[in-house]
């Protein structure tokens, strides 16, 4: 009788230890995921974050863009109706017209 209760006794300080083992798994597995949801977040934010930036950067390059076309086209009309005087003052003077791309999508 005393064996079968220190078998009893031990087979429950086995079962004991082995649900306290799964315990401490599950909590580090709960950890671990909870690590992992927040390295996730933080990615979001950062990716979210950087796409703020590079649209803020396109609509600068844009709004460059259109400023620089308008600078170019005034300095074109510009030398157009230059070219217009000269060949006033001396009939076959011309300058080549000059384009500026469109910009790129």
């Amino acid at each position: 009788m005393r064996r079968d209760y220190g078998a009893q006794r031990r087979q429950l300080e086995v079962e004991s230890e082995q649900s306290a083992a799964r315990q401490r798994e599950q909590r580090t597995m709960m950890e671990v995921r909870a690590a992992e949801m927040e390295r996730a977040q933080e990615a979001l934010r950062d990716a979210e974050r950087r796409a703020a930036e590079a649209k803020e950067a396109y609509l600068r390059s844009y709004h460059h863009w259109w400023d620089a076309r308008e600078d170019f086209e005034q300095e074109q009309r510009r030398a157009s109706a230059l070219a217009k005087r000269l060949r006033r003052t001396d009939g076959h003077t011309s300058l080549p017209r000059l384009t500026l791309p469109d910009l790129p999508h």
